[in-house]
């Protein structure tokens, strides 16, 4: 039994996140008081996190172009430095500064996988950044 602690709205949106409700993994539900929860995420009922194999994609992802980037890939943009590849490396390197194996640690506690370098390839195929780092503005799409 491996048992975690969190907020009913955390479990929740974990569970939204996987497509289950709460009755559903009832069973798993060690104690709750209302607003804490004690779940054992060993438990049969309890759902795991789906991982997609990289190579079980169609097709491999695309660079987006600079005005079609989210918010957070236009603040790591503007975070860069010039040895940062693309949005991957950048959002990295401030996980780092900011606690990011302490991320590690707590998801692997919960069964979550982390997924860092996955992610961090993924972002720098999605959103590199061009050769002239140097004023912070994200390029034209036609530039990439």
């Amino acid at each position: 039994m491996k048992v975690v602690t969190g907020t009913i709205t955390q479990l929740m949106k974990r569970l939204a996140s996987r497509g289950r409700t709460l009755e559903s993994i009832a069973p798993a539900i060690v104690y709750c008081d209302g607003e804490l929860v004690n779940v054992d995420i060993e438990h049969p009922a309890y759902p795991k996190p789906v991982i997609v194999a990289a190579n079980a994609l169609s097709q491999p992802p695309r660079a987006v172009p600079g005005g079609g980037w989210p918010r957070f890939a236009r603040v790591a943009w503007l975070l860069s430095n010039d040895r940062d590849g693309g949005v991957g490396d950048t959002v990295q390197r401030w996980a780092a500064k900011l606690g990011g194996e302490g991320f590690k640690k707590w998801a692997d506690t919960v069964g979550l996988p982390c997924g860092c370098t996955e992610r961090q390839q993924e972002w720098n195929t999605l959103y590199p950044y061009p050769r002239w780092v140097g004023d912070k503005a994200l390029p034209a799409d036609g530039d990439r």
